[in-house]
């Protein structure tokens, strides 16, 4: 992080969830929701977009982790559209 000059980095990890590093802080791990995904197209856009807009709205950290979408019911995610 020193090298990147950030304050903090997400690393993600596909069906494990994700792991927030904060500089000089304790890792938060965030773990996936278990459901059943047919296209994951976006999914780290997605994550990258409420991290960012809890954090402009000055949540900490940890709790900017916690801020998950829902998982989309299984039976409208198998109608879902394929790109």
């Amino acid at each position: 992080m020193y090298l990147a000059d950030c304050e903090a980095m997400l690393v993600t990890q596909s069906e494990h969830g994700m792991t927030l590093v904060v500089r000089g802080g304790a890792s938060i791990h965030v773990p996936a929701l278990p459901v059943k995904v047919r296209d994951v197209s976006g999914a780290g856009d997605t994550v990258a977009a409420v991290l960012a807009l809890t954090l402009a709205a000055n949540a900490d950290w940890e709790t900017a982790c916690g801020w998950r979408m829902p998982p989309l019911p299984s039976r409208l995610a198998r109608k879902a559209p394929r790109p």
